[in-house]
């Protein structure tokens, strides 16, 4: 549909790290930029040069190794160092690569081949008085300014791999580039718990060589050196002691699991207690449901002031932005948070402001599509489904006309993206991954520029349509085409209606963009001359989640609006959402088997399946 690029307003206050917005980087606001003045609407002095801004629902949680969402991948961030990280470059274009928790810029190659490819690689790491933790829990004060040991680093993938907790991401990453060997036998080994027999086998290994201590890691796939660096650099492994967790659980490590960086059962302990923090900020407050407050960390390593001056972080679950769409303006405007996005109702009055500025895509926003034929569903999502499994009284009602690939065609040619996104202040754009998504990182060449992408988006953008894909008598065609096929097949007659649902996050997007988009393609396809007709119907949630965890994971939709992000220097992996086996555990398109050989895919002189 369109880029979550658009315009954006900054507060005067706000020093920017460079103005030149850097793609998959942003304005290097955190890392490199400040504030200027005191916030005049804040009542707490000490928060009064913190950064504000928003949440529009509280995650009540920072343990992303549990989470499938993307607020709590964004905040882990602030609190959890990465082995590696990065930082603007010294023109304000790009950006470098630099050790964090690592003691250098580059994992070590211990088995390189010709090519400079290895499967096992080491580096340094903090440990001791060069790494401490920082807490503000009076309940777990003990934990605050104590010293990293090195066996810390390996407690978190221990944790993460052991079947047995249940965590929702921890089989996310057993097969594919970036995989550890013996990760996935060691997972199937411990359904009921750690099991040390198994873990003896997996390639982590931490070890004290010279004086120094490092982590050791191979990978079931040979890779560079950037690219070994990029698969390791993640918060949600920075080091943690296996006591604190077993503490946090009153001696039970299963239990402290479950409670490690969220609220406990009776809230009487929030992530304040429950979170160690390594990263640039530490957990200050959580009020949940009202706000949360990061602190800046003393004991992170900001190269003497050169980075991160912003004094702390500030933010405000703005649960109004949910319904309202102008609520995160009006808040702005109020000089209640230091930046907000501009919603279309505003753009007119706004865009030439000179707090405004345009940022780039990092990721896309998407209509998923459930395009399961019955006898599919079925194998998917029936009674002994292979993905859920759904009582007979709970079967989705399929539209037969999802799974004509005309009806298919017909929507997309339907959707006047550069429209729909210039009103939206968006980016318009018919690619799959966002401009930041890049098939060789290194030397900074995005996905979307080559002559593959370029191939890939053929058949929908073309000479017969705009420059996104848009339409209007290719759609007309398609739909009619689709209709007269589906008649023909006896599964409609001629006056029947066609009602397909589009489930989407916020009951405000029915303004937004549902009434827009409905338009889009009921017109295109209740013509004069098409025997049936279409009726585009709305859906919505409690929770922004439901349209992933109720609908389209379950297969209960036919239309699905969402967008999922991360991973940028891997598209190839950024795919694994599209398996029809799930493999990913966050599959959000239905409709063929990608296992099946159609004949479509050749490499190397052999035929593949997309799951190759």
């Amino acid at each position: 549909l369109f880029g979550d690029g658009g315009y954006v307003m900054y507060d005067h206050n706000v020093e920017k790290g460079t103005n030149n917005y850097v793609p998959g980087f942003g304005f290097g606001i955190a890392s490199s930029g400040d504030i200027k003045a005191d916030l005049a609407s804040e009542s707490n002095a000490k928060w009064k040069r913190y950064y504000h801004t928003y949440e529009t629902e509280d995650p009540a949680s920072l343990n992303y190794m549990d989470d499938k969402g993307s607020v709590v991948g964004d905040l882990i961030g602030y609190v959890s160092a990465g082995y590696f990280a990065t930082y603007l470059n010294e023109e304000g274009n790009g950006y470098n690569w630099v050790g964090d928790l690592a003691t250098v810029d580059r994992p070590i190659a211990l088995n390189a081949d010709a090519n400079g490819l290895a499967t096992k690689y080491r580096f340094p790491v903090k440990v001791g008085a060069d790494l401490k933790y920082r807490t503000a829990s009076t309940t777990y004060s003990k934990y605050n300014n104590r010293e990293v040991a090195l066996e810390d680093y390996i407690t978190p993938y221990q944790i993460y791999y052991t079947q047995s907790y249940g965590l929702e991401r921890s089989a996310e990453n057993l097969s594919g580039s970036g995989s550890i060997k013996g990760a996935k036998n060691y997972y199937e080994k411990s359904k009921n718990g750690f099991s040390a027999t198994a873990w003896a086998d997996i390639g982590i290994k931490a070890y004290v060589e010279d004086g120094q201590s490092y982590l050791e890691f191979e990978f079931n796939s040979a890779c560079t050196p950037f690219y070994a660096m990029y698969y390791l650099t993640s918060s949600m492994f920075a080091p943690v002691p296996e006591a604190f967790i077993k503490e946090l659980g009153g001696g039970d490590l299963t239990e402290g699991v479950n409670t490690w960086g969220k609220f406990n059962s009776s809230n009487t302990i929030s992530p304040v207690d429950t979170w160690l923090s390594t990263g640039p900020f530490y957990v200050e407050q959580w009020d949940y449901d009202q706000q949360i407050v990061f602190g800046k960390n003393e004991n992170y390593d900001d190269h003497d002031g050169e980075y991160y001056k912003i004094k702390g972080y500030h933010f405000n679950i703005l649960k109004a932005a949910t319904q309202d769409p102008e609520a995160a303006l009006k808040e702005f405007l109020a000089g209640k948070i230091h930046s907000c996005g501009i919603p279309s109702t505003q753009l007119k009055n706004y865009v030439n402001d000179d707090r405004t500025t345009m940022t780039t895509d990092s990721s896309t926003y998407k209509l998923n599509l459930n395009t399961c034929d019955e006898e599919t569903w079925e194998a998917l999502f029936g009674v002994n489904g292979t993905i859920a499994q759904t009582p007979k009284s709970q079967y989705w009602d399929l539209e037969p006309a999802m799974s004509n690939l005309d009806f298919v065609s017909g929507l997309s040619f339907a959707l006047n993206r550069k429209e729909l996104a210039t009103n939206l202040g968006r980016t318009p754009t018919a690619n799959y991954f966002g401009a930041s998504y890049m098939s060789d990182p290194e030397n900074g060449i995005s996905y979307n520029t080559t002559q593959a992408h370029k191939d890939a988006v053929s058949s929908l953008v073309s000479d017969d349509t705009d420059e996104y894909g848009y339409s209007l008598e290719l759609a007309k065609a398609s739909f009619k085409k689709a209709a007269n096929q589906l008649i023909d097949d006896g599964v409609y007659k001629a006056g029947d209606t066609i009602h397909v649902e589009i489930a989407w996050m916020y009951a405000s997007q029915e303004s937004q963009y549902h009434n827009v988009i409905k338009k889009y393609l009921e017109d295109a396809f209740n013509t004069n001359d098409n025997p049936l007709n279409l009726v585009v119907d709305f859906w919505v949630g409690a929770s922004w989640s439901d349209v992933y965890y109720n609908k389209m994971m379950l297969g209960q939709f036919d239309i699905g609006f969402g967008s999922i992000s991360g991973n940028p220097y891997n598209p190839l992996n950024f795919l694994e959402v599209l398996k029809s086996d799930n493999s990913s555990g966050f599959t959000l398109n239905w409709g063929i088997d990608t296992n099946a050989v159609d004949g479509s895919i050749e490499y190397d002189n052999q035929i593949w399946s997309f799951d190759g």
